[in-house]
Parts: C-alpha cells; sequence; structure tokens
C-alpha cells in the first residue's frame, strides 16, 4: 500500500525501449509480443500517458489488450501498481494475455465480496494475501453489485464501522463503544481490518489516511448502525462509505485500466461507482479507457467517454465544440459533396479541428493498418473496406404462402388501428413478425385444438380497455384473428420464413465447409433455429449414414424433428418419431464402440502429451482417472474436440485436454466466490487453503463435465443466451474454434455474446437474425470473428498461395436477415444510416461512391482529397508519435 512509484517519465522510457526490443526482433524475422501496429501503440502511448489519461479505440480485434498489459508492465517496473477493470465473464482472456507477458500469478478476478475477504482467512498474518500487495488487481465490472439490507448477513457490511473501530484504536489507543459486538465479530473481517490499518502510512496527504481521517474528524462512528446493513443499501449514504473502505483494503493504484469502457455509462452503474467510489487513485493516477465504440448513437457520449479517463471541464470545453462542428460538416458534406465546393472546405477545416483536439486523448487503429487487409488489398485490388462483405438474406413477400402473405398485411393493417395505449399486445405482435418474436404465441392461441381456444367472450373481456374505444378495439381483435386464422392447422413457428429461410443459408455455409454465428435478440426465435438446425442436420445424418451423437429424440425436440421431415420431405422415410430413435439407437451404439475403444487409450495418450514431469494438469488427469463417470464424460469430450480421431497425436491431445480443463475450471463469476464464502466458513480459516482448493478444483471439474457431457443432445448447433452458465461459454467458445469440431452453428443472444468472446479462430461468417439499433453493438458482434489470427486471415493467405482469381477471395461475411414489408426493414434501414454515421467518425468512411461514379475522373479527384483529409487518429502517423 506504500509503494513509492518512480513515475510517468520513467514509464514513457520503459516503454519507448519496450518498442525498440519489439521492432528489433521483428527485424530479426523473430515472434514478437507486439505487431507493428501495438508498436506504434505504445510509443504514442509514450507520449501522452506523462500529460492525461488516454482513450485507446482501436478497432474491435486489433489488440488493445496488449497494448494495455504492456503499458501495465511498465509501470509495475516502476514500482507502480494497476488496477484493470472488466466485464463479467473476459477474466480468463485477460489473465491468458497476462501470463503470456510473464505474469503467470495474477490473482482471479475480483468479483463479489466474499472473494474480497477470502484475501484475510488465515489468522497469520504471514499466510494472508492482502490485495493491496498486488501489483495487478483484476476487478469485475459488477463487483460493486451488492445486494444489503435489514436481512443481510453482518459480515456483508460490517467492514466499514470495524475499519473505523481499528482506526480510532491507532489514533486514540482504544476501541469505540460497541465495536465488540457479535455483528462485527466475523473473523475474515476483523483480519481484513487489522491488516489494513496496519498497513497505511502515516503520511497524512496519503489518500488511505486521508479517508479515514476524515471520518475519525466527523465522529461517524455514532451515524454507523451495528446491527442492519440497511444502512449500505445500494442508494443510502452509507454505501458510498462502505464502496470506499472497500476500497482501502484495495490499496492505491497508479494505472487504472477500463476495459469495454463504453459500457455502464450511468451515474449510478456497477463501473461508475468503481471509477468514483472504491478504486482509491493518487493525484497522479493516469486511466486509460479500452473501447472499439466511444461513440455509438449520439455526440454525448464522447463527453462520457472522455470523462472515464479524467479530462477536466476546461479540456471538454475545448473538445466538445470541435466534435459538433465535425458532426455538422459530415451532414452537409454527404448531401452535397459532388457539387459544393465550400461545403467540402469547411469540411476539411472540421476534420483538422476533430483530430487536433482529439488526438492528446485518443488512439485509435482501424481494418486499414491490418496486415491481413492490405494483404487483401494487394491481391484483389479492391479498398481496405471490401475485405468485409456486407449481403442481405432477405425474405420477400412474394415468396410467402397465401397465409403468411395474409399475417404480414393484416400486422400492417394493425399499425393503423392500434397504439400502445390501445393494445400493447397488437402493437408488440406488428412490431416482431418478422422476425418470429411475438408471432409464436399468436400461433399458439390460434392453432390449438378447438376445446382450449379461447372464446370469443374471453378474448374481448382480454382485450376490452373501456367502452370507449371498444369500436377501435374490435377492429384490432378482427385483424388479429386474420392472423390467426390465416395459418394452416399444421403451421408453427418453425415455418416462420425469416428462420426457414436463415436455416438454408446457414446449410449452404455448411456444405462449403464453413461455421457460422449468429446474433439475434429474441430467445423463442432463436431457440426454435437452434432446434431446427439440429433437427435437420440429425435426418441428414441418419440417410448418409454418419454418426449423431444421440440415442433418442427428447420431448423438447419433436416439434422441431416433426417440422424438419416435413420441410426435407422425409415423412415416407421417417413417418414417425419411433422410427427415427429406432435409427438414432442404432448409429448410437455403434459409436459407443468407438468410444470405448478411444477411452481406453485416452489417459496414456493424454500422458505422453503432457511429459513425465508432474503439473497440476497431471494431478488432474490422476483423479479423473480415478473416477468412472469423469473419465467417461471427458472421453466423450475429447472425442468431439478431436473430430472423433481415434489416434491422436499426444501433443495435440494434451493440448485440448489443457484447453478444456481451463476451460471447465474458468470462475468468472460471483455465484462461485459466495459457495466458496459458504464451504470455507466465516470461522473456518484453520483447513489447508492449498489441499481446500486441490478439492474443489476436482469438484467443480466433474460436475461440470457432468452438466457438458452426461447428456446425449445434438450439438451441430447451440445457443447461448443470459442463462448459459459461463463455463458452458468457455466450453463453446473452445469448441467453436476448432474448424472441425461441433459446434458449426453458434446462435448467441446479443447481450452475452457480443462483447469479449474470441470466436475467430474457425469462423469468417456472421448472421444478423435480429439486427440491432445501436451499429456500436453490430461492430462488437462483427468483431467476434474480424480479429487478429482469424480464420479469415489465414484462409487469405491459402488462397493467395494458391493464386486465386480476385473474385474468388475470402471476406468476412455480414449476413443481415431482413424481412421485406415489415418492421425489421425500417429497422434495417435506419441501422445502415446510423452506421454510415459511425464510420464517418471512427473510420475515416466518411463518403460513399459508387464504382461508376468513380470513372469520372473530376469526381474520383474530389472523393480522394475528402478520403485524404479524413481525421486519423493513428498512432502510426508520423505527426502523432514525434
Amino acid at each position: 500500500m506504500n509503494q513509492s512509484f518512480q513515475g510517468w517519465q520513467q514509464v514513457a522510457e520503459i516503454l519507448r525501449c519496450s518498442a525498440a526490443k519489439q521492432k528489433q526482433l521483428c527485424e530479426q524475422g523473430k515472434e514478437t509480443w507486439l505487431n507493428d501496429g501495438q508498436q506504434a501503440s505504445i510509443l504514442a502511448l509514450a507520449d501522452r500517458i506523462t500529460k492525461n489519461g488516454v482513450v485507446i479505440a482501436d478497432e474491435v480485434g486489433m489488440g488493445k489488450t496488449r497494448v494495455a498489459i504492456e503499458l501495465a508492465h511498465a509501470v509495475i517496473e516502476c514500482k507502480g501498481r494497476v488496477a484493470i477493470l472488466i466485464p463479467p465473464g473476459l477474466g480468463y482472456q485477460w489473465q491468458d494475455e497476462l501470463q503470456k507477458r510473464g505474469r503467470p500469478n495474477t490473482k482471479s478476478v475480483l468479483r463479489s465480496f466474499s472473494a474480497y475477504l477470502k484475501a484475510w482467512e488465515s489468522d497469520d498474518p504471514q499466510e494472508q494475501a492482502p490485495w493491496f500487495n498486488e501489483d495487478i488487481v483484476l476487478v469485475s465490472h459488477s463487483f460493486t453489485n451488492w445486494s444489503l439490507g435489514n436481512t443481510s448477513k453482518s459480515w456483508r457490511w460490517a467492514l466499514l464501522p470495524r475499519l473505523f473501530a481499528e482506526w480510532r484504536k491507532r489514533q486514540d489507543g482504544r476501541l469505540p463503544r460497541g465495536s465488540l459486538s457479535e455483528n462485527l465479530s466475523d473473523s475474515l473481517v476483523r483480519n481484513a481490518t487489522a491488516s489494513i490499518v496496519k498497513e497505511i502510512s502515516e503520511d497524512a496527504s496519503h489518500p488511505a489516511f486521508h479517508l479515514l481521517d476524515n471520518l475519525y474528524k466527523n465522529d461517524a462512528w455514532n451515524t454507523m448502525p451495528l446491527r442492519s446493513g440497511d444502512f449500505y443499501h445500494k442508494h443510502k449514504e452509507g454505501r458510498i462509505w462502505l464502496e470506499r473502505a472497500v476500497g482501502i483494503g484495495l490499496g492505491v493504484f497508479d494505472l487504472v485500466v477500463i476495459d469495454e469502457a463504453h459500457k455502464s455509462r450511468a451515474e449510478d452503474s456497477g463501473l461508475s461507482r468503481l471509477l468514483s467510489n472504491v478504486i482509491l487513485p493518487t493525484t497522479s493516477t493516469r486511466r486509460v479507457a479500452l473501447t472499439a465504440t466511444p461513440v455509438e448513437l449520439h455526440l454525448a457520449q464522447w463527453k462520457q467517454t472522455l470523462q472515464r479517463i479524467q479530462l477536466d471541464m476546461e479540456q471538454m470545453n475545448n473538445i466538445y465544440p470541435s466534435i459538433e462542428n465535425y458532426t455538422h460538416a459530415v451532414q452537409y458534406l454527404q448531401k452535397t459533396w459532388r457539387s459544393n465546393e465550400k461545403t467540402r472546405e469547411e469540411y476539411k477545416q472540421a476534420a483538422k479541428q476533430f483530430q487536433s483536439t482529439l488526438s492528446p486523448f485518443l488512439l485509435r487503429r482501424d481494418k486499414r493498418e491490418d496486415k491481413a487487409v492490405k494483404n487483401f488489398q494487394a491481391l484483389t485490388g479492391l479498398s481496405a473496406s471490401d475485405y468485409r462483405c456486407q449481403q442481405e438474406i432477405p425474405i420477400t413477400t412474394t415468396s410467402l404462402s397465401a397465409s403468411w402473405k395474409q399475417a404480414i398485411c393484416a400486422a400492417e393493417a394493425l399499425s393503423v388501428v392500434a397504439n400502445q395505449a390501445d393494445d400493447p399486445k397488437a402493437k408488440r405482435l406488428r412490431l416482431t413478425l418478422g422476425n418470429g418474436h411475438g408471432i409464436s404465441s399468436l400461433i399458439d392461441q390460434y392453432l390449438c385444438v378447438e376445446s382450449d381456444k379461447p372464446t370469443q367472450g374471453e378474448i374481448e373481456s382480454d382485450n376490452q380497455k373501456s367502452v370507449d374505444d371498444g369500436k377501435r378495439q374490435q377492429r384490432i381483435e378482427w385483424w388479429l384473428s386474420i392472423i390467426g386464422n390465416g395459418f394452416e392447422k399444421q403451421a408453427s413457428i418453425h415455418d416462420h420464413p425469416a428462420i426457414l429461410t436463415t436455416v438454408e443459408e446457414i446449410e449452404k455455409y455448411i456444405e462449403k465447409g464453413e461455421k457460422v454465428l449468429v446474433f439475434g435478440r429474441f430467445t423463442q426465435p432463436m431457440r426454435v433455429l437452434v432446434n431446427l438446425l439440429n433437427a435437420r442436420q440429425m435426418l441428414h445424418r441418419l440417410q448418409t449414414n454418419m454418426h449423431w451423437p444421440q440415442a433418442t429424440i427428447h420431448q423438447d425436440e419433436v416439434a422441431a424433428v416433426q417440422a424438419a421431415c416435413t420441410q426435407l420431405q422425409l415423412d415416407t422415410r421417417f413417418p414417425t418419431i419411433e422410427s427415427i430413435n429406432r435409427e438414432l439407437d442404432k448409429q448410437y451404439d455403434k459409436e459407443q464402440r468407438r468410444l470405448k475403444s478411444f477411452r481406453n487409450q485416452l489417459i496414456n495418450t493424454i500422458r505422453q502429451g503432457l511429459g513425465q514431469s508432474p503439473t497440476p494438469m497431471s494431478r488432474i488427469l490422476d483423479s479423473i482417472q480415478d473416477d468412472d463417470d469423469t473419465l467417461s464424460w471427458l472421453s466423450r469430450a475429447m472425442y468431439e474436440l478431436l473430430n472423433r480421431d481415434k489416434n491422436p497425436l499426444p501433443k495435440y491431445c494434451a493440448t485440448t485436454f489443457i484447453e478444456l480443463i481451463n476451460a471447465i475450471m474458468d470462475t468468472d463469476n460471483a455465484e462461485h466466490d459466495e459457495a466458496q464464502k459458504a464451504t470455507v466458513g466465516a470461522n473456518n480459516v484453520n483447513n489447508d487453503a492449498k489441499s481446500h482448493e486441490k478439492s474443489i478444483d476436482f469438484s467443480i471439474i466433474k460436475k461440470r463435465l457432468g452438466d457438458e457431457y452426461n447428456h446425449q443432445l445434438g450439438s451441430f448447433a447451440r445457443f447461448m443466451y443470459g442463462e448459459t452458465k459461463l463455463e458452458s461459454r468457455r466450453v463453446m467458445q473452445v469448441a467453436f474454434n476448432r474448424l472441425h469440431s461441433f459446434p458449426k452453428v453458434l446462435v448467441a443472444q446479443s447481450m452475452v455474446g457480443r462483447e469479449g468472446l474470441n470466436l475467430h479462430k474457425a469462423c469468417r461468417v456472421v448472421i444478423l437474425l435480429h439486427p440491432e439499433w445501436n451499429p456500436g453493438i453490430v461492430e462488437q458482434q462483427i468483431g467476434r470473428v474480424d480479429r487478429v489470427g482469424s480464420h479469415w486471415e489465414n484462409t487469405l493467405l491459402s488462397e493467395g498461395q494458391a493464386n486465386e482469381k480476385p473474385e474468388h477471395f475470402s471476406r468476412i461475411e455480414i449476413r443481415p436477415v431482413v424481412f421485406r414489408g415489415t418492421y425489421d426493414e425500417h429497422n434495417w434501414k435506419i441501422l445502415q444510416q446510423r452506421w454510415h454515421d459511425l464510420r464517418a467518425q471512427l473510420h475515416g468512411i466518411v463518403i460513399t461512391a459508387s464504382t461508376e461514379e468513380l470513372r469520372d475522373t473530376d469526381l474520383k479527384t474530389i472523393f480522394d482529397d475528402i478520403t485524404a483529409n479524413t481525421p486519423n487518429f493513428s498512432p502510426s502517423c508520423h505527426e502523432l508519435t514525434k
């Protein structure tokens, strides 16, 4: 806690030396930790970090994390301390990168209050591991999401009064009255506060001394209730002081790295509270914000992002007018660039001002600098932006059945007769008919058996709001009945045109050996999509005598299988579910014999790959070998990941095993910490921590392997949504990143999969089932596959060596599903316009021109001049790094 940071000038020198060393290695043809663009970034950081914080806004997938870790490494070399604030679920990736930079012993992400206290679980100060002694602390954005109230156990809130009591004892030599209360006696809290107070500097200017002395002088003890946690509720006065007390225990930080800094912009969000209350800065602390989308929808977001690096009001007042002027200049330019020279000149002046005012605080590398994109340009003769191919998956009304045409017509009629106040259900149906959300319940209502159908009276009573609007309600109900009655008896959500068209498009990619990543917002249509993909693939494999990892059809799959049989015209081949089950059972038994043979030699093969020296992984392997169930689940997992290779190479087998176990053991969630707190117990501090950790580790492995592989379900397509456990997401990620293993299709709910996950090693195709309104979110989604070292890069390299024709080269493919004639189409148009505005702000793509237009020499000269004057925040630019 009492570190002596050597200062930012020294950090800058270390960064410059690091860049020079990396460049020298690169020139010698050796593998480097940082690529050319990242080396330029740390040089630019060296110029800026001595004066202020910085936003690193590199495009998604360009390697911002490594730049931040290099800066953190330099700060630690200068005896400073670093806090890295990360969204939930990204701990594994940060720790992996830290380990590659030579910091393998970084503590796990701090996610919960119980994990915070666990650092002091031993009564012996020599065996404690206080947070303030760690030079790097990883903290989850959601760390402060503590739910406290009257019924909360005292250990959850006692840190503040106990810390104050220890501080008064240090100042006055005595504890305040009531401090020996049973509510303040938890051993972890007692150990923590004694350790923290002992470590605080005698220097009155030290931030921790200042905070506690402020409490002491204001006699805060008399305002602290010692029997209730309600005082520490999120919106109560005591909560801020509790958060500050926790922050004192973390120690003082010289560098604060904020990952995904565009998230949680609200003042009372978990991330905002971390920054304002918990993370304790010095007078010279610098903040570095990492975000590919510092601005997404409106100009105010620039202000929010820049405030995260602690720019003062004077700086903000200088910057914000230039942002506004640039935005307005772009809007005028896009309308008149072909004909109005004055508009072009005003734009160039605004762009120059925009760049000059923001460049001291902002670094951004985009894909134009990426080596693979440059290679694409050289091979194809196309522009840098053409490495991405955006092509709609259209659903047109002309291709629909009569019942669906009728439904679309009726839904549009609803937009005329219904509003939110009249009938919110009808309004939602109209807005979501095209993407499948909302239509399912309507189909269920009108396609159920006659005895279960609601009566007209029940429908009217359900929708009738008042006598005055009865006629309007009748019209609404009439159009709703038209939608429902327009479907045939066998219709179901599995026949939704958007879902069915998406399935068929995905299957075309699968036939070409591609994997597909699908993003959507609405859970039910995505679940149907997954079930239908699995059902159709299962039937295809049964037809062609290929393995399918399933012995019987489960009840929740029946509807999808029946729909798939009809769609693929296989009703004759598979007339009943029982006939399919017989085929499944037959091929499953055959595959089980192969799996048994694989299991018999698996342990020895992994051992050969791990080597003879004892390691944590070899000890885990020993435990698995002694447990038949766990060995069975491990065998199934490895068999799938190794693409059913019966004789894998030992080294590859061992690498796969390590990757799987790391994914299974991922505990980046607060629930795990709470379970650990309950298991260890507040007063059970005499256990051998290491042996306890080992037993917990294996129990976690056994349970999670069982949860993931103790079933027989088709995993050709997998669904990742809010209720998917973190460890399951990690296992899906591992499997999806292997070209030949299941899943071939990963369907991810936008909120869950759009940030942090690396899904690029075997996939280059993104389908937007439900396109978002926010272009920043779409950029994050595409960034899951558009990253350094991606499958697309490797494919491009192979195609270049094979001298393919320019038109045959692969691209990152973006396929939005757009249902023409529905609200979806309007949604997509709005998104495109916002996306265009975002590109003008961040991507250097201010205007667009057709190939035909650019054949005109004068227009091409104008276009090139505008492009050359777009703002550029790249650290590779000489004027930014000199």
